[in-house]
């Protein structure tokens, strides 16, 4: 088990690659490769889809960066939100040069504040388990 600790960022680096390769894809496209969006619905103003995929990815690569490379709290948290930010911001460029999607501003709020939401979760975690507090 001396490899395991590479497991969680290769786990997230095939994350990050289906965030992006999934950018290209139409909404008909990604209904049918995922199921679990069918039943979002595409013209709404709350995109449940982008918090649920960023706070994913701010899950993964701050457990990442805490847990296999050892960094600290403060530079995990930081290193995570930049690189998910710079992630949602990159595949909504991705998509405004996609002649089938439509990038969004809006979609990038959204891709933030599931950053923040995944970030937050992992904060809760870490004060739980730093306290010791059982629930």
């Amino acid at each position: 088990m001396k490899n395991a600790k590479y497991l969680l960022p290769i786990i997230t680096i095939i994350y990050i690659t289906f965030l992006i390769y999934s950018s290209f894809w139409t909404w008909e496209e990604t209904r049918e490769h995922i199921g679990w969006v069918k039943n979002i619905p595409q013209k709404t103003n709350f995109k449940t889809r982008h918090l649920i995929k960023y706070s994913l990815l701010s899950l993964l690569t701050v457990f990442s960066f805490t847990v296999s490379f050892k960094f600290s709290l403060k530079k995990s948290l930081l290193l995570s939100f930049a690189a998910s930010t710079f992630l949602g911001i990159f595949t909504e460029v991705i998509q405004y040069f996609t002649p089938t999607r439509i990038a969004s501003h809006m979609d990038v709020f959204f891709n933030i504040m599931g950053t923040l939401i995944g970030l937050s979760f992992f904060l809760i975690y870490y004060f739980f388990r730093r306290n010791k507090v059982q629930l």
